[in-house]
């Protein structure tokens, strides 16, 4: 996935009905062109605005491993800094959540579990506007290639 613009972006390769259903999503995300400061991830459970986004920045200032975070729509919910299970430059990362109906989420980089967020309920927003789940790019650098391999969501 090519990023044309600066403006993050989402892509749904998922079913519509699929952030109806708690379950497991995944992909293997890795950068294949360009650079700078980016972000790519997850987005789960949600439509228009209203989701979650799990997103990885793996080229910033540490000098091993990356940062993740855990927004619902525009509240931060969990984050971790420099965290070794995140590769830096062309290396794949995995991301993985596993959302269950007690409203628990778990964060997975490369096999590791990074968070768990305990108090993380569902949104419920009308068929009209709903997104389902996907990826997510978002870059100061118009100039990037995000590719996405691997698109799971396990019931």
């Amino acid at each position: 996935m090519k990023l044309d613009d600066k403006n993050g972006f989402c892509f749904s390769p998922a079913p519509a009905s699929a952030e109806t259903t708690y379950g497991i999503i995944q992909v293997d995300a890795r950068v294949s062109g360009g650079g700078g400061d980016f972000s790519y991830g997850l987005y789960f459970n949600g439509g228009g605005n209203y989701r979650y986004l799990f997103r990885v920045r793996p080229n910033n200032d540490c000098n091993i491993g990356g940062d993740w975070d855990l927004n619902q729509t525009s509240n931060r919910k969990l984050s971790g800094r420099c965290d070794n299970a995140i590769y830096h430059g062309l290396g794949t990362n995995i991301l993985r959540v596993g959302y269950s109906s007690d409203n628990k989420i778990n964060l997975y980089i490369n096999g590791k579990l990074v968070g768990t967020c305990h108090d993380c309920p569902p949104f419920y927003v009308n068929s009209s506007t709903r997104k389902g789940m996907g990826v997510y790019i978002d870059s100061s650098d118009s100039d990037i290639t995000i590719r996405f391999d691997d698109f799971y969501v396990w019931k």
